[in-house]
């Protein structure tokens, strides 16, 4: 099936703030305020989009579902969170204790290479979607299940990792829902540029009068202004994407395992490296770039060499795609 190469773009684009969120931890306030209202919930719209563009609650069992979610998403994350463990392992002579405590954490739901909780997250959110809608044949029954379940998180406060985990994937799983319900109509329409840019500019004022949030944190400030927002945005660059391609941003969107489980790592090494103030504009955009070409052959590699361990299937040689 021929990929969408605005979500992939939109995906690319998601992924390269999220680091950019991560670069400057104490800098640029509003831009900052702005990234993290957004595109963790876009990642999950785009990712309900695409179960309905592929058509697999159509075409495939539940079994056929499940079987693939595990090597497409929990594939990576443990191959990733292994390979972080045995840095940390080597770097304190792999201690026992040290590495104990890590394999722990990284079982129950709370990754030591800490963004990779969004593929675990994922995989909970598409799972229990897709159950749901193997049960009940009903599209509006599912639809009012999803948004009772979306606000469910607004209620509720916890200091407990595991379950503050189920409670952020109840605001993913509305995320992810609407992105399937609304896949074939953002198919169908296109934006003037003007739609558009008023779309990002209210949703960037938005973001500033809600102050930071974070989905993570299950921090939403107010939720109204932090829904609408997270979805006016996630659409406005999705449309933005559909006029115009971008090459850069569809690389990264195909790649995105490659940039998520590996950046935090990159930019330990660029900081310890180069004299960078990342916590300037200039600075975290350099710091952002140096990850990006850090990561381009490496993501090159894996898609040639080790495709599998990004829960691909492997590569088809000329003598197979011949037969």
């Amino acid at each position: 099936m021929k990929r969408l190469n605005y979500v992939d773009a939109a995906k690319g684009l998601g992924i390269l703030l999220m680091v950019l969120g991560h670069i400057w931890t104490d800098s640029c306030a509003e831009i900052v305020v702005w990234l993290y209202s957004f595109h963790v919930p876009m990642f999950f719209i785009l990712s309900g989009m695409m179960l309905k563009y592929t058509r697999k609650l159509d075409k495939s069992s539940l079994k056929e579902i499940i079987i693939s979610r595990c090597r497409q998403l929990l594939v990576p994350y443990f191959v990733f969170e292994l390979i972080y463990i045995a840095l940390i392992g080597s770097k304190h002579q792999f201690n026992y204790e040290i590495l104990q405590w890590h394999w722990y954490d990284g079982l129950i739901l709370k990754p030591v290479n800490g963004p990779l909780w969004f593929l675990l997250c994922l995989f909970v959110v598409e799972i229990a979607f897709v159950c749901m809608n193997y049960l009940i044949q009903e599209e509006k029954y599912n639809k009012f299940i999803a948004l009772v379940v979306y606000v469910i998180p607004f209620f509720i406060k916890t200091g407990n990792a595991q379950i503050a985990f189920v409670i952020m994937s109840c605001t993913a799983f509305g995320f992810f829902a609407l992105g399937y319900y609304i896949c074939e109509y953002i198919e169908n329409k296109d934006l003037r540029w003007i739609q558009i840019v008023f779309m990002l500019l209210f949703g960037f004022v938005c973001a500033i009068v809600n102050t930071k949030t974070n989905m993570y944190e299950l921090n939403y400030k107010n939720p109204i202004l932090y829904s609408f927002n997270a979805v006016i945005t996630s659409c406005a660059f999705v449309f933005l994407f559909k006029k115009k391609s971008i090459k850069f941003f569809e690389f990264w969107g195909k790649n995105t395992i490659v940039m998520l489980a590996l950046h935090v790592l990159c930019m330990s090494v660029i900081t310890k490296v180069l004299p960078i103030n990342s916590q300037t504009l200039l600075g975290g955009l350099l710091e952002l770039l140096l990850v990006c070409i850090i990561l381009y052959p490496v993501a090159i590699v894996f898609n040639k060499y080790f495709p599998q361990l990004l829960g691909r299937p492997p590569r088809k040689n000329k003598k197979e795609k011949s037969r």
